[in-house]
């Protein structure tokens, strides 16, 4: 089970570890959908449960359950561990609790990576958490496991963060010990296979999905990647749209990113816009912006943004949703066009006056 399953790409990397699990994400509800498209893009959609009634639910292998925050108090499963890689961090002590009093109910193990806390200022502004990795450990004392020496992760765009697995339950069985060190017995050989690969790229226009990529994991390095993504403009007036670009380890790129603007009318599309902007010295987690000739009459249509990022650049975000009064998964513009892989970045729409 995982406390704030984000997009859920931890989530396809541990079912692509071990096909025989059962995943359950508790999140906002808001963020649930952003895990439901992202999942049922990777596999098949009848494996991905949303807001799944859970009284007497049955975990099935294989399968995704993901289950609003609010409903966290109707969870009547048992799970064998507890995951929390940087939410925690963001909550108030009292959400801490709710979940630590979950985990003592319901878990054998509890992993946490979270920062101690934040600056002074949004600790004042926002009322969140403070010292909460010894909050942990103060209600789970009993260490599983803790690496030999925390890691820096600032050049990742963390602060340091400290990693570790508590006892929830008393005392675990043999069978699950011996459970427990098998993963990990099988997680450092997968680790030191990695290790060893050499570079490679991988082409998201190839028909070839990232399910099946196990082999390329996530630490691979990434050349040319092809996205489309679907939005439709809100007001009068586009001119510029804001993409976010991560890169491996803090690398500086110094390529480009070549991109299209199309207008979708029925089933055709016209190309609107296009360019190649230069990445010298763009740092890790930087802002480009994509400037064309502002539409007079954007309001209500459809665009259909296509990107090319080279040199180990990625792009960062969730899908983008219609605005309305009932969000359903179905609303979400995630069409592929059938030469590419559809993706999600961070879009931002820039309008003038």
């Amino acid at each position: 089970m995982e406390i704030g399953g984000g997009y859920g790409g931890l989530a396809r990397v541990i079912m692509n570890y071990d096909p025989s699990i059962s995943y359950l994400i508790c999140d906002l509800e808001e963020v649930l959908f952003f895990s439901y498209v992202y999942l049922t893009n990777c596999f098949a959609s009848e494996r991905v449960l949303l807001n799944p009634g859970l009284h007497n639910l049955l975990l099935a292998p294989g399968q995704f359950y993901l289950v609003p925050q609010y409903k966290l108090k109707d969870i009547e499963n048992q799970f064998d561990i507890l995951i929390n890689h940087q939410s925690m961090q963001e909550m108030t002590t009292k959400q801490v609790n709710r979940y630590l009093h979950f985990a003592d109910n319901h878990c054998k193990l509890f992993y946490s990576r979270n920062m101690d806390h934040h600056s002074e200022e949004i600790r004042d502004n926002k009322d969140v958490v403070s010292g909460l990795n010894d909050h942990i450990l103060n209600y789970f004392p009993d260490v599983f496991w803790k690496p030999d020496e925390y890691i820096n992760e600032a050049s990742y765009g963390d602060q340091e963060l400290k990693r570790f697995i508590v006892y929830c339950s008393e005392e675990l069985s043999a069978s699950d010990l011996s459970m427990y060190k098998e993963h990990i017995r099988r997680l450092k050989t997968e680790n030191a296979k990695l290790s060893h690969l050499e570079r490679k790229t991988f082409n998201l226009s190839s028909t070839k999905s990232l399910a099946d990529s196990s082999d390329l994991i996530d630490t691979v390095l990434l050349s040319t990647i092809a996205i489309r993504q679907h939005f439709i403009a809100n007001q009068d007036g586009l001119n510029a749209l804001r993409i976010k670009l991560v890169t491996w380890a803090n690398i500086i790129p110094t390529s480009n990113v070549a991109w299209k603007l199309f207008r979708i009318i029925q089933s055709s599309e016209l190309l609107v816009a296009d360019g190649v902007e230069e990445l010298n010295n763009i740092l890790d987690w930087s802002t480009v912006t994509l400037f064309f000739s502002r539409f007079d009459k954007s309001l209500g249509g459809l665009y259909a943004l296509d990107i090319e990022l080279m040199e180990n650049v990625a792009s960062l975000g969730m899908p983008i949703f219609k605005k309305s009064s009932s969000l359903c998964a179905d609303e979400y513009l995630l069409t592929p066009k059938d030469t590419m892989r559809n993706s999600c970045i961070s879009l931002e729409l820039v309008f003038s006056i």
